[in-house]
């Protein structure tokens, strides 16, 4: 894949996110919302504004520039209230619209985990992942996940796993 590509698992106050040059990891990161719970539209507005900022100050030069930000689907029997995911999925929808802005117009697309990782369990998944970065990348994704919580490491392994899959590398066993 050429030019940029920025990942994006998104929460609903927070996102794990990637950012791939060329098709190569080139940075990573947990963003959160850390004041305060807002009211809900403004929220999501809000967790929007993290994603589409952290990805402009990651870009630079020529593109194309690409996003990639999951969408939510509900599943029977998932623990998740729907409630929850529909929070979620207007946090995607609203992230989209703002990377499609100015000054850096990246073209988005948004897939459910299932389309991307399939039904892998999460810790094979990212043992893969794991697995499939060349030693620099490995040692960029260490050192970033050293400041994120232990809970939340997965959101950024989430979004490492889909630029991986955006730029067709293949997961090798882990």
């Amino acid at each position: 894949m050429k030019g940029h590509l920025v990942t994006v698992d998104p929460g609903y106050r927070d996102a794990g996110m990637a950012w791939f040059v060329d098709g190569k990891l080139r940075g990573a990161a947990y963003v959160e919302d850390s004041a305060p719970p807002r009211p809900t539209v403004e929220q999501w507005a809000w967790t929007a504004g993290l994603i589409w900022s952290h990805a402009q100050r990651w870009v630079d030069g020529n593109g194309p520039y690409q996003a990639f930000v999951e969408h939510m689907q509900v599943y029977p029997g998932d623990p998740v209230p729907p409630a929850d995911l529909l929070k979620v999925q207007s946090v995607t929808a609203a992230a989209a619209v703002l990377l499609r802005t100015l000054p850096r117009m990246f073209e988005v697309t948004t897939e459910v985990p299932a389309k991307w990782k399939g039904q892998v369990p999460k810790k094979i998944h990212h043992q893969r992942v794991w697995a499939s970065l060349e030693p620099e990348e490995g040692e960029l994704l260490d050192s970033v996940l050293l400041a994120v919580h232990k809970d939340k490491v997965h959101n950024v392994m989430d979004a490492v796993a889909m630029g991986l899959w955006c730029c067709k590398r293949k997961l090798k066993s882990g």
